[in-house]
């Protein structure tokens, strides 16, 4: 189904009808993840995530537990606690590449 409206504009224009349909997803479409999501979040090396997220929670904590449900109930507390919860919010809202970059182990880590 395609629905057009008539657009009437002042001043000079040469558009004169806007018209919208479905739109079907493209055979690549990231299923609701932006691109800089997919390349700096789900691409992350991995190999790094240990070292780089120890940096990154550095101010916040020790030594990370190593046992799973330990680790998974800190990041909890410190998503929860504020400590990380407006700059994560804030590199996910935004698709800020850098930031998702930044925040990747954690993200990561939190999923």
């Amino acid at each position: 189904v395609k629905t057009c409206f008539a657009v009437s504009l002042s001043g000079p224009s040469t558009l004169k009808m806007l018209c919208v349909q479905p739109v079907v997803p493209a055979e690549d479409a990231t299923e609701g993840r932006t691109m800089n999501f997919v390349e700096n979040v789900e691409g992350f090396d991995t190999a790094q995530q240990e070292r780089l997220l120890q940096r990154l929670l550095a101010g916040e904590v020790g030594e990370l537990p190593n046992d799973p449900e330990e680790r998974k109930k800190l990041m909890i507390r410190l998503y929860t606690g504020n400590s990380l919860y407006k700059d994560v919010n804030r590199a996910l809202y935004m698709d800020d590449a850098e930031g998702l970059k930044r925040y990747a182990p954690f993200i990561r880590e939190l999923r």
